[in-house]
């Protein structure tokens, strides 16, 4: 279509005479004046509205109902140019219906988790960007990835980073959104899931809350559940080759989910996100603070060595950032201050918000985690 618009633009005569013609039966008190050489033909295509567009190039089709010559096709040639300028214009199906997309996160985003990073590169980003390396040594299935620990210590942002760093799509099923009570449908949407990854590949896909979907069968598990599950399992590594689709699931409970999903092929890759360290938790904090105003007595790696601050997850640290914001805000909002008064997070704030945060991960859940991590490993 755009070699064909260019080619319609070369006609300066016509073009002049049919912009002329719809001009003049739509709007009788107008007038056009359209010059009589092609880059002033071209200029006043370009400016009409898409209708007229339309009625101009029916106009066109009207006047010459006879094929066109050899010679008035042969400039009819599709360029580099024409491609790229269609690239604009032209979306996979799977992003024209907000299925998959490329996510924005990025590791600027994300504080410490170092280990964690490397791990998911290798798994991840390093078979796309060189898969005849990992073909030299007999890898050609791509690697599942299970991220599992406490909650809030940035599993999901994780996976958005490292879609967003391989350039892939990116598509998030979170927790048990597929499940359905009718006979079928969820079992469908599984199927779907996967069959939309394929035809947007190289795609990652992102199970959130793994064990509200695949959670272990037998038991108390009701018979719907377990046919997720089965489909869920044969998706990942059934018959149809999994080329390109690259699963990652995140989940704070390994043990309630499904051993068959742990399995070499499957989910082959666990990877513990523990608690951050005081030096980790400083990285955090000066991720999250950037565009907080601080003032100069704040001193972030201090306020992490804090012992207040021991057992604080990434969404602990988050909170306890915007609890200073708020009571930076106090004195300005509630307290009264002067009108126009540059806000700024002191040291006082950050002890203060100190004292009103707390750890949302308890000793009891860490030792459950710890002793998991023995199990399953890291």
């Amino acid at each position: 279509m755009i070699a064909v618009k260019r080619i319609f633009r070369a006609q300066p005569e016509d073009l002049a005479a049919q912009l002329s013609g719809a001009a003049v039966s739509d709007r009788e008190d107008s007038r056009m004046d359209v010059a009589e050489d092609g880059a002033a033909a071209a200029a006043a295509w370009d400016a009409q509205p898409a209708d007229l567009k339309l009625r101009t190039i029916a106009a066109f089709l009207q006047r010459h109902p006879e094929p066109l010559t050899p010679a008035e096709l042969a400039p009819l040639a599709i360029t580099n140019d024409d491609f790229v300028q269609a690239l604009g214009k032209v979306q996979p199906s799977a992003k024209r219906e907000g299925f998959a997309t490329v996510p924005g996160v990025t590791w600027d985003d994300i504080g410490a988790l170092g280990r964690v990073r490397e791990e998911l590169r290798m798994a991840v980003v390093e078979p796309i960007r060189r898969p005849e390396v990992f073909e030299q040594v007999g890898i050609t299935a791509p690697a599942g990835v299970l991220l599992w620990g406490p909650p809030g210590n940035g599993k999901t942002l994780l996976a958005k980073a490292i879609a967003n760093e391989s350039h892939t799509n990116f598509i998030s099923v979170k927790g048990g959104e597929l499940m359905s009570k009718y006979v079928g449908d969820s079992e469908r949407a599984v199927r779907q899931v996967f069959s939309r990854a394929r035809a947007s590949s190289p795609c990652v896909v992102f199970f959130d809350e793994l064990d509200a979907l695949c959670s272990r069968r037998g038991g108390e598990q009701s018979e719907a559940s377990a046919r997720v599950v089965n489909t869920l399992l044969t998706e990942i590594d059934g018959m149809e080759a999994r080329k390109k689709v690259y699963v990652i699931a995140a989940t704070n409970r390994p043990d309630i989910i499904d051993p068959a999903m742990l399995r070499p092929g499957r989910l082959d890759r666990l990877l513990y996100v523990e608690l951050p360290t005081p030096g980790e938790r400083a990285d955090i904090l000066r991720t999250l603070a950037k565009r907080t105003p601080l003032a100069d007595d704040v001193d972030l790696a201090a306020v992490a060595a804090d012992s207040r601050c021991d057992g604080f997850s990434g969404a602990d640290l988050a909170g306890l950032v915007r609890e200073a914001s708020v009571a930076a805000l106090r004195a300005v909002v509630l307290d009264g201050a002067a009108a126009g008064a540059r806000i700024r997070v002191t040291a006082a704030h950050f002890a203060a918000a100190l004292g009103r945060t707390a750890p949302s991960v308890s000793t009891v859940d860490m030792r459950r985690y710890e002793a998991l991590r023995k199990l399953y490993g890291s």
